[in-house]
C-alpha cells in the first residue's frame, strides 16, 4: 500500500488534533511508567510522539503536540517540580527541547513536500509515456534506437515493416544490410560524429526494403547521453524522401545545359526562399561559402556566415525585395566554412507570382574582397597621412611654382600666421631678402630635379619679421613643380650649438680664445703663409706682480686685471692679429703678416707700455703690472706651432731672468 494512505491528511482538523493530543498522552504515560520523575531524560517520550503526530496529522497538530509536551516537562520532570518557577536548568532543557523538535518539524514538513513532488512527476511520466507511446504509434516516419555498439534496442512499426528483420531489437541486428552499400560509408561517418560536441547530425541515404526497392531518407541522428556525459544510445529518425529525390532528378535532367553556364559562371548565383535559406546555388557560390550546395539548400542563409551587423544588413535587403523593391544592391562581410572573411557584393532580384506574391530571390554575388581590403588600406593610409602631416611639430608646406597652396597647423603656428592665411602666397614672405630666397631656389630645385629630394638649414624669418633658423627637408610631388616641404624650427638647437661653441673655444673669464682656438688659427695662418710673404711672430706674455695683487686684493681683483689686460692686449694689436688667454695669467699675441722683426718689436713695446698703465679695481683701488713677452719668429724659429709656441715660452723665461717688464726674442738668447 502506497505510504500516502497511512496518513490523516484527509480527516477533520478537530480529529487530526484529537488523535495528535492522544498520542502525547500516551508519550506521557509512558515516561512516567518507566523513568522516575527527575530532571534527565524529561523528553525522551516525546521525540518519538512529536515525529507520529507530524507524519500521521500534518504540522498543526505536531506544533500543538510540542506546546503541550515542553509545558508538561516544565512543570513535571526538572525542579522545582510541580511549579511554574522558573529555573535556569528547566529553561535550557525546555529551550533546546523546542529548537530541537522545531528542526525535526521543518525537516519532516520538508520530506512530506518531497515525496508530494515525487509523485507528482511519476504521475507526470506515466503520462507523458503514455502520450509518446501514442504519438510513435502514430509516427508514419522511420523510429529507430540503437546502442553504441550499434545493436537496434527499439524499432517503431514503419522500420520493421519497411525494413524487416534487419532492424529486429538484438545484438544481433543488421540494420547495415538496409543502408544502400554506396551510402554506408557516409552513414557511419555521420554516426561515429556524434558526441558532446556534435549531439544531432542530419544526412540523406537510401534504404532497401524487404521487397527490395530503393527508398530515399532524410535522417536526423540524435545522441542520448547520462548525466555523466556517457553515450546512452542513438535515435534515428528518417523520413522518406523518395519523391523529392525523383523530382529533383527530373529538375536536374531539364536544367542540364542551363546549370552548365549557370554553374561555371564567373560570379555567385543563387536564389532565397522568403525566408532567406538557399533554394539554388552555383559552384561559384558553393566555393565562396566554402560548402557543397547539398549542405547549403535547404539548410543555409547568408545570414548563416555572417556577423550580428552584417546579418542585419543582409536580413534588411531581403525585407526589401519581399516588401516590393525588385532590385535591390548592397555589400555585406560573411566568413565562409573555412573561417576566412570575404566581402561581398550583392545584386538581388525579387521573382513574383501571377499575384505579385513574392516567390524569391535571384542574386548575382560577386567576390569584393581584395578590392575592400585595397579600400580600406587607402583609407587607413589616407587617415595615417592626414594625422602625419596635420601633427603639431612638424611644419609642412606644399608648394607649386613656390606659392603655398597647402599648410598644415604646425606650419603656421611656426611662422606666426593665421589658419589659412599662408595659402596662395609666395614662399619670398619666409626669407630675409631676395637674394637668399634666389639662392635657394637655384640651389634647391636643381637638385630636387635631380635627385627629387634637398635638405638644407636655412635663416628664415617669422611674420612680424622675427629671425628663425629652420631644418628644410624638400621633395617632388609631381612633374608639374609640385613639392612638398617639413620644415622644423631649430632655433634654439641653434642658439644652443653656438652657446657651446664658444665655451669650447673662448675663455670664460675674457672672452678670449683659448688654446684650442689658438692652434686652429696657427695651423691656418702656418698654411696660408706658405703661399704669402711675411713672417710671423708667436708672443708667450706673462703678467709681472700679478700675484701680489691677486694675494692683497683678492681674486676678484685678480679677475678684474686679466679682463683689463685682456681689453688692452686687444686694443694693442691690428684687426688680423690674435689675442688668446692660456690660462691663468698667460696670453699669447699672434702678429701676422710682419714685414720684419722691427715691425712686431715696435708693436710690443707699445704694448708694454699700456700694460703698465694704473687699473682702478672695485672700490676704487689702483693697481699696476707689466709683462714678460717672449717671441718666436716663423720661418726662423720654426714652423710648428707647437714648436713655436715653446720656443716662446723659453724666450718669456729669459725676459723675466733678466729683469721683467722686457721683451725677449727667441734668437737674441740663443746668441747670447
Amino acid at each position: 500500500m502506497p505510504l500516502r494512505r497511512l496518513t490523516l491528511a484527509q480527516h477533520a482538523p478537530v480529529a487530526r488534533f484529537g488523535i495528535g493530543t492522544l498520542i502525547f498522552l500516551g508519550a506521557l504515560a509512558l515516561r512516567v511508567a518507566v523513568l522516575p520523575i527527575d530532571g534527565h531524560a524529561g523528553f525522551i517520550t516525546f521525540y518519538p510522539a512529536l515525529v507520529l503526530v507530524l507524519y500521521l496529522c500534518g504540522t498543526g497538530p505536531g506544533l500543538w503536540v510540542l506546546l503541550l509536551s515542553a509545558a508538561t516537562a516544565y512543570c513535571m520532570f526538572y525542579p522545582p517540580y510541580d511549579s511554574w518557577r522558573p529555573s535556569f536548568t528547566s529553561g535550557v532543557s525546555v529551550l533546546s527541547y523546542v529548537l530541537c523538535s522545531l528542526v525535526i518539524t521543518l525537516v519532516m514538513r520538508t520530506l512530506q513536500n518531497t515525496n508530494r513532488r515525487l509523485r507528482d512527476a511519476v504521475w507526470r511520466t506515466e503520462l507523458a509515456e503514455a502520450r509518446l507511446k501514442g504519438i510513435i504509434s502514430e509516427q508514419t516516419d522511420v523510429l529507430l534506437r540503437f546502442d553504441p555498439g550499434g545493436a537496434v534496442t527499439f524499432a517503431n512499426e514503419v522500420a520493421t515493416r519497411i525494413l524487416g528483420a534487419r532492424v529486429e531489437s538484438g545484438p544481433s541486428s543488421r540494420w547495415k544490410g538496409a543502408v544502400h552499400a554506396e551510402d554506408l560509408p557516409q552513414v557511419l561517418r555521420e554516426v561515429s560524429a556524434l558526441g558532446n560536441d556534435q549531439p544531432q547530425v542530419r544526412f540523406d541515404c537510401r534504404l532497401i526494403d524487404t521487397q527490395g526497392r530503393v527508398h530515399w531518407f532524410d535522417f536526423i541522428d540524435q545522441a542520448l547521453f547520462d548525466s555523466d556525459g556517457r553515450l546512452l544510445e542513438i535515435q534515428s529518425m528518417g523520413r522518406d524522401i523518395s519523391q523529392r529525390k525523383q523530382l529533383e532528378q527530373q529538375l536536374r535532367q531539364a536544367e542540364s545545359e542551363l546549370r552548365d553556364l549557370y554553374d561555371n559562371a564567373p560570379c555567385g548565383y543563387y536564389s532565397l526562399a522568403p525566408d532567406g535559406t538557399f533554394l539554388r546555388v552555383n559552384r561559384r557560390t558553393e566555393e565562396m561559402l566554402g560548402l557543397p550546395g547539398a549542405e547549403l539548400v535547404g539548410r543555409r542563409s547568408m545570414a548563416d556566415f555572417a556577423p550580428a551587423r552584417d546579418r542585419e544588413t543582409f536580413e534588411e535587403h531581403l525585407r526589401r525585395v519581399r516588401e516590393g523593391d525588385d532590385l535591390v544592391r548592397y555589400e555585406m562581410q560573411i566568413r565562409d566554412a573555412r573561417g576566412e572573411p570575404r566581402q561581398l557584393s550583392i545584386l538581388a532580384v525579387a521573382l513574383r507570382d501571377d499575384g505579385g506574391r513574392f516567390v524569391r530571390t535571384r542574386s548575382v554575388m560577386l567576390d569584393v574582397t581584395e578590392l575592400h581590403h585595397a579600400r580600406k588600406a587607402l583609407e587607413q593610409l589616407v587617415r595615417e597621412q592626414q594625422a602625419m602631416l596635420d601633427n603639431d611639430v612638424v611644419g609642412i608646406v606644399k608648394l607649386r611654382e613656390r606659392h603655398a597652396t597647402w599648410v598644415n597647423r604646425a606650419f603656421e603656428r611656426m611662422f606666426g600666421y593665421a589658419p589659412g592665411e599662408m595659402l596662395g602666397l609666395p614662399a619670398r614672405v619666409l626669407y630675409p631678402d631676395d637674394e637668399s630666397h634666389a639662392a635657394l631656389g637655384r640651389e634647391a630645385y636643381a637638385q630636387l630635379a635631380e635627385h627629387g629630394r634637398y635638405r638644407t638649414t636655412r635663416r628664415l624669418v617669422k611674420k612680424n619679421g622675427e629671425p628663425i633658423w629652420v631644418d628644410m627637408n624638400g621633395a617632388t610631388l609631381s612633374e608639374q613643380g609640385d613639392s612638398l616641404w617639413l620644415m622644423l624650427d631649430i632655433t634654439a638647437l641653434k642658439s644652443s650649438e653656438q652657446r657651446m661653441t664658444s665655451l669650447a673655444y673662448h675663455d670664460a673669464l675674457t672672452g678670449l680664445p683659448n688654446r684650442a682656438l689658438l692652434l686652429q688659427f696657427l695651423e691656418r695662418e702656418l698654411a696660408t703663409r706658405e703661399r704669402l710673404d711675411g713672417a710671423l711672430a708667436i708672443c708667450f706674455v706673462d703678467l709681472d706682480g700679478f700675484k701680489p695683487v691677486n694675494d692683497a686684493h683678492g681674486h676678484e681683483a685678480g679677475d678684474t686685471v686679466l679682463r683689463v689686460v685682456a681689453e688692452r692686449l686687444l686694443e694693442s694689436v691690428r684687426g688680423n692679429d690674435i689675442v688668446a688667454r692660456l690660462g691663468g695669467d698667460e696670453f699669447i699675441v699672434a702678429l701676422t703678416h710682419l714685414a720684419d722683426s722691427e715691425l712686431a718689436r715696435h708693436t710690443l713695446r707699445r704694448l708694454l707700455e699700456r700694460l703698465r698703465l694704473p687699473i682702478r679695481l672695485p672700490g676704487d683701488a689702483m693697481v699696476r703690472v707689466s709683462a714678460s713677452i717672449g717671441v718666436a719668429l716663423c720661418p726662423r724659429d720654426g714652423r710648428d706651432a707647437f714648436e713655436l709656441l715653446r720656443r716662446a715660452d723659453q724666450a718669456m723665461y729669459r725676459a723675466k731672468a733678466a729683469g721683467r717688464d722686457q721683451v725677449r726674442f727667441h734668437d737674441e738668447g740663443i746668441a747670447r
